[in-house]
């Protein structure tokens, strides 16, 4: 390479100019370039890395909200049945009942015998009375959702647990984090009579839902989230799995049924 470079510059009227370049200020100029890009180069992985690191701050946020709204409800309920049960302790028992004495029988006389009229009336009024209302059916339960999915469930026999592992996905990934509840009802048979389990352990309904939706595992996902759930075999007869996913507010988003696998099988959707 030349150690300079020389630059003719003509105009139309006046007499040729040339300017020289030195070789050291080519290097500059490049070495200015290979600068500039190497900035913006380490300019953006430092801004690319700044946007993971907040992206999981916020979503660990959400996540520790959502378990400190947990705890306080384990809390409320705690003081709940503290102050039951001093209310059971301060109610005074009740006094064993004297026994009445014995009354002289009276002579037997001959009972009227009730006319036809009126033996049927008391009849009448008892068939009204003993007439069931009938019930209002329960609203039907969603088993789909476009805010929130059940993926690849898979069941394993384990020692004496049945260990079912699934994911809780966001039906609309880029379009903002989906967030709940989800529990897991198993049901089936135990000595001959319909069993109903929850996990995590918690009071259910007749009907085999959360009394308290919020006793179910917390989630906050923008794509999916891995949980896993057990329960003790024993003498139980398993039939079928339930998956029930509630909102933050309480809304029941999706019931998710699949079968219990057999032992040696594996469940999956």
């Amino acid at each position: 390479m030349a150690e300079r470079m020389e630059i003719l510059v003509v105009r139309k009227s006046g007499p040729v100019q040339s300017m020289r370049l030195g070789a050291w200020l080519i290097y500059l100029l490049v070495g200015l370039l290979l600068v500039m890009a190497v900035a913006l180069g380490v300019g953006g992985y430092l801004f690319y890395r700044q946007h993971l690191v907040l992206g999981e701050m916020v979503r660990q946020l959400r996540q520790l909200g959502l378990r400190t709204e947990r705890l306080e409800y384990l809390v409320q309920e705690q003081e709940t049945q503290a102050v039951l049960k001093q209310q059971a302790a301060a109610q005074p028992q009740p006094q064993p009942k004297a026994r009445p004495q014995a009354q002289p029988k009276p002579s037997a006389a001959p009972s009227p015998q009730p006319s036809p009229s009126a033996s049927q009336a008391p009849s009448e009024v008892s068939g009204a009375a003993s007439a069931p209302e009938p019930q209002p059916s329960p609203p039907p339960e969603p088993t789909s959702s476009d805010v929130v999915d059940i993926r690849n469930i898979r069941q394993r026999f384990v020692g004496g647990e049945l260990v079912v592992t699934f994911d809780v996905a966001n039906a609309r990934p880029g379009q903002g984090v989906a967030e709940g509840y989800v529990s897991v009802i198993l049901r089936g048979e135990r000595q001959g009579k319909p069993w109903v389990e929850a996990w995590p352990p918690q009071r259910l309904t007749p009907l085999g839902r959360p009394e308290n939706y919020r006793r179910g595992t917390p989630f906050a996902v923008q794509r999916y989230r891995r949980i896993t759930a057990r329960f003790a075999l024993g003498d139980k007869k398993l039939e079928q799995l339930e998956f029930v996913v509630f909102s933050r507010q309480g809304e029941l988003l999706l019931v998710h049924r699949v079968p219990v696998a057999q032992r040696g099988a594996r469940g999956g959707r």
